[in-house]
């Protein structure tokens, strides 16, 4: 997972406009991930066994002077499907943030459903000001959202 989580990091670190990472992409690589959510089940249907996985995961950065010890993160999240014999496909994105973890969503897994032989994952992704719930469809070559409903959304408030 380290080569995605770094592909995903480098993608992330350009979307500023008047900003560059302080730390180039070798320090960063340099800098231990930490594994801080893990979600995982066996599926079986007529296509195969598989595993799918989701992941967040988490690079931390020393404060800098101007950080009032909140240093940057890399706040990444994704699935991951395994077969036999394959190579997992992984498919992480990141966000470059402060350790206040701003515009990150977490995952709230809700339930697990087979339907007709076809698996769905239930869940919430929630950051500070809003949510979604989402029904996912489960399969061997992709996680497929099928049905997103927003919950509710708290409104920013003035930064003092």
């Amino acid at each position: 997972m380290t080569d995605e989580f770094n592909k995903a990091e480098a993608e992330a670190a350009t979307h500023f406009t008047n900003w560059v990472h302080p730390y180039s992409p070798r320090e960063r690589a340099a800098m231990p991930i930490e594994l801080e959510a893990l979600y995982r089940s066996r599926e079986t249907s007529p296509q195969g066994e598989w595993l799918v996985s989701y992941v967040e995961a988490i690079r931390r950065f020393p404060a800098g002077p101007f950080d009032r010890d909140c240093g940057l993160i890399t706040w990444a999240r994704g699935w991951i499907i395994e077969r036999d014999g394959r190579k997992p496909e992984i498919h992480l994105t990141a966000r470059v943030t402060y350790c206040d973890r701003e515009g990150v969503s977490f995952m709230q897994p809700l339930g697990r459903l087979t339907i007709d032989g076809d698996t769905y994952w239930v869940y919430q992704m929630s950051s500070w000001r809003d949510e979604i719930y989402t029904v996912a469809h489960i399969r061997p070559e992709e996680v497929r959202p099928v049905l997103n409903v927003s919950g509710g959304e708290c409104p920013k408030t003035a930064a003092k």
